[in-house]
């Protein structure tokens, strides 16, 4: 797991080449007026997912990972936190859907919670489950670019 703001991307540059290239398209992309829905970016290697939604109180959430695709979560605009745990500590609800790319968790006991404002980022890789679309006091609209990158060969 990552988190930090897009103006310090460059730093994960070398982490991981589908990555680096999300974090470029997203830093030279007109984030702000792009339209919601999947826009792709070199196929289905590394595509955007635009979404505007309001977070929802922690019951109404659900852990999630994903074992093909990492995330870069991208708050365009609001406010949100997100919950992150090691899958290795959870336990499964919902097997892995692999057409969906996702599988469904139980909440732990305790979890790693971020906090993110606009120009924030985190990275989700396959063994980090996380629980996203938290409200952080109040429900708020938010505005959010996913680009998912193929970590799995």
């Amino acid at each position: 797991m990552i988190c930090d703001t897009l103006a310090q991307s460059e730093l994960y540059f070398a982490t991981h080449l589908m990555l680096a290239r999300g974090l470029r398209w997203l830093q030279s992309a007109a984030i702000g007026s792009l339209p919601k829905g999947k826009h792709e970016i070199e196929g289905d290697s590394l595509f955007a997912m635009v979404d505007e939604y309001e977070t929802r109180p922690l019951d109404k959430t659900r852990f999630e990972s994903h074992q093909i695709y990492g995330d870069i979560q991208l708050i365009v605009s609001g406010r949100e936190a997100i919950d992150v745990c090691d899958i290795g500590r959870l336990n499964v609800s919902e097997e892995y859907n692999a057409q969906r790319d996702v599988g469904f968790f139980v909440p732990p006991g305790s979890a790693t919670r971020l906090i993110l404002n606009a120009s924030d980022f985190a990275v989700f890789f396959p063994n980090d489950g996380h629980r996203p679309q938290i409200a952080v006091e109040l429900p708020l609209p938010v505005r959010k670019i996913v680009v998912k990158f193929r970590y799995a060969t």
